[in-house]
């Protein structure tokens, strides 16, 4: 059973690196290089732990040396922090699919996608009263069919070690018709 989990946990961080950096000089480093250059940094996905943030002495963490407050400012993103930005949508995604699920069910038959290109992160803070616990906050635009966009939505995730993920809060901040191909999902429309 070792061997096996050895096995499934190099594949699983194979596929990852294939797939987080995708257009990136990192998709040709070998596995013991990566985990050398960015081994003392941790985040858990899935039940794998993947390095991704590290504790600076400014008693904030940082992505690659930048604040993680950072992430929200889009525009303090270049090419290199790009794959960590992705790490950290690609992790979130199921629970904002989840979140857009439940929300749109009631005024839609079929459940819209997200896709992780359509989530962008808001905000992310420390909470204050929980040791490795962050708020974030990420904008989703949620679309059916062939990317008909029906809104734009802000949702809060509460993120703590080993796994927990939960929704804080759930805004719906705007809505857009529904295409008219698409009518015969309709519940009620638009949602208020």
């Amino acid at each position: 059973s070792f061997l096996w989990l050895a096995f499934i946990t190099h594949n699983f961080i194979a596929n990852a690196k294939q797939l987080i950096f995708a257009e990136t000089t990192l998709v040709d480093t070998g596995m013991k290089e990566l985990v050398k250059h960015v081994g003392n940094i941790r985040a858990l996905v899935g039940i794998i732990s993947i390095p991704i943030m590290r504790y600076s002495n400014l008693n904030k963490f940082e992505i690659t040396g930048k604040l993680l407050s950072d992430l929200k400012k889009s525009e303090s993103f270049n090419a290199k922090d790009e794959p960590y930005k992705n790490l950290v949508i690609i992790f979130i995604h199921p629970y904002v699919m989840d979140a857009v699920h439940s929300y749109y069910n009631k005024y839609l038959k079929e459940s819209p996608v997200v896709n992780p290109n359509d989530i962008k992160i808001i905000n992310i803070e420390k909470d204050k009263a929980a040791y490795y616990t962050y708020l974030l906050t990420v904008e989703a635009t949620p679309y059916i069919g062939p990317h008909n966009t029906i809104g734009v939505d802000h949702i809060t995730l509460k993120v703590k070690p080993y796994n927990e993920v939960s929704i804080e809060k759930f805004q719906h901040i705007e809505s857009f018709p529904i295409a008219p191909g698409w009518q015969e999902i309709i519940k009620k429309w638009p949602p208020k």
